[in-house]
């Protein structure tokens, strides 16, 4: 698998992940929707209505991993994801009476899931330099806050807030689906400038690898002669050695003459 390729395929692991977190969070809202303003909807419809969309997640998780060749993926899990939210979907759908009795709890863990994305887009917005951490982490504690109290069933703050974990599930929900939008955008971003920083140095190694180049090819620079020491006339060459050389004194005469 080449290079491009395989970011092809990242990219769209990580849409289709995308598209199902806004599914799931569009879903939820819906469903807390349709308990808070339509009354001709009654717990058990709307716990139907939820079964069914689970059965609709699941078997989209299903077959791409099938005709995706999410096979070839070591961490794609998406084909056991949609099989369990298949078989929950039918559960619920046949026994959408007695889901109906726990709506609140199950709209709790809806709650709780919504909480979670919350704290690990806080987590992804520092690392990406982003300042809406702070926002996710507000989001994030209220969440999971809202939804520890109706899964603990307290009824302090259940009896005096009307619908307080639908209005939560609504709520979180709807800032779920911006936040993973905005988690879009930001990676996005980030990976651009990485992209561009990784492009910007891979042409500044090729630049110094051709500087480096034409200095070896280039023809070497000659080394400078050194200056020959002028040569003395013959003249003044003997003239300065008939002043070295001594005059040989006049040899005397002892002989007698004869």
């Amino acid at each position: 698998m080449t290079e491009s390729e395989r970011k092809r395929r990242n990219r769209r692991d990580s849409l289709s992940a995308t598209v199902s977190m806004i599914a799931f969070f569009a879903i939820s809202f819906i469903l807390a929707f349709l308990t808070l303003f339509q009354k001709n909807f009654g717990q058990i419809d709307i716990c139907r209505l939820g079964s069914g969309a689970f059965v609709v997640i699941g078997a989209f998780l299903t077959l791409k991993y099938i005709f995706g060749k999410g096979y070839m993926q070591f961490h794609d899990y998406s084909f056991s994801a949609g099989v369990l939210l298949i078989i929950l979907g039918i559960c619920g759908m046949i026994r959408a009476y007695e889901l109906a009795a726990v709506s609140d709890q199950l709209f709790s863990l809806m709650t709780l899931v919504t909480g979670i994305y919350f704290l690990q887009c806080m987590i992804q917005f520092i690392k990406l330099g982003s300042g809406f951490w702070i926002a996710e982490m507000i989001a994030g504690i209220l969440a999971v806050s809202a939804s520890v109290i109706g899964l603990l069933d307290a009824r302090m703050v259940l009896e005096r807030i009307y619908m307080f974990i639908n209005w939560a599930l609504l709520i979180s929900s709807a800032l779920a689906v911006l936040s993973v939008i905005l988690s879009l955008f930001l990676v996005r971003g980030f990976r651009r400038r990485l992209e561009k920083a990784a492009e910007e140095a891979l042409k500044k190694q090729e630049e110094q690898k051709k500087a480096e180049e034409a200095v070896s090819e280039a023809p070497p620079v000659p080394a400078e002669a050194e200056p020959v020491p002028e040569e003395a006339p013959v003249s003044a060459v003997f003239l300065e050695a008939d002043e070295t050389i001594p005059e040989k004194p006049e040899e005397e005469n002892t002989s007698e003459g004869i």
